[in-house]
């Protein structure tokens, strides 16, 4: 699934479907080949053969993906001109194009932490979840805000529902990422 409103998520969207494979490998039957296990079942303790190793795979997957984007937004939020001008950007693009790059990567570190969760949402068997966050980010708020801010007639103002809409999925997503870890994480290691 396509996360985010920017071309920078796609390869973070790549990490999220290798990274909720490799958390997927240490849930049902520890990753075994010809394992008749679904991960779409509901998950039991007995499911769950490595929960030392998904607790290491959220970590290492979320730190890769967070910075990975942190890097990205460090890029955009520095030389968008740059950027731009890979695509012989007029000067009127340039100038309204720079700060909609400079808001907009604002929201990359929040973005990947969201697709991430929602890989883990997925793989432990609450895709819901998922799609509620990407619904939250891409219709609930992001396109309700941008026509509301549009009302005001600056464009500039529009590139800020980027950054509402992912204060708002990564408020649902930390929501969602608590109950997880509370319901099917955490027990594995009492």
């Amino acid at each position: 699934m396509f996360n985010g409103g920017d071309g920078s998520c796609i390869c973070s969207s790549c990490i999220e479907h290798g990274y909720e494979l490799l958390v997927e490998h240490n849930i049902v039957e520890g990753g075994k080949k010809g394992s008749k296990k679904s991960s779409f079942k509901p998950l039991t303790r007995e499911d769950i053969i490595r929960p030392d190793r998904i607790k290491q795979t959220m970590k290492l997957g979320m730190g890769c993906a967070v910075g990975y984007m942190t890097l990205g937004a460090l890029v955009f939020f520095l030389i968008p001109g740059v950027l731009l001008g890979f695509f012989d950007a007029s000067p009127e693009l340039l100038a309204m194009g720079e700060p909609a790059l400079r808001t907009i990567c604002l929201c990359f570190p929040v973005a990947a932490f969201c697709i991430v969760a929602g890989s883990v949402f997925q793989a432990l068997g609450n895709g819901i979840y998922s799609t509620i966050t990407s619904l939250c980010r891409q219709m609930l708020v992001l396109l309700p805000v941008a026509y509301l801010l549009s009302l005001t007639g600056n464009v500039n103002l529009v590139w800020l529902s980027y950054p509402i809409a992912e204060l708002a999925s990564g408020t649902a997503t930390v929501f969602f990422f608590i109950k997880i870890y509370r319901q099917k994480i955490k027990p594995l290691f009492d």
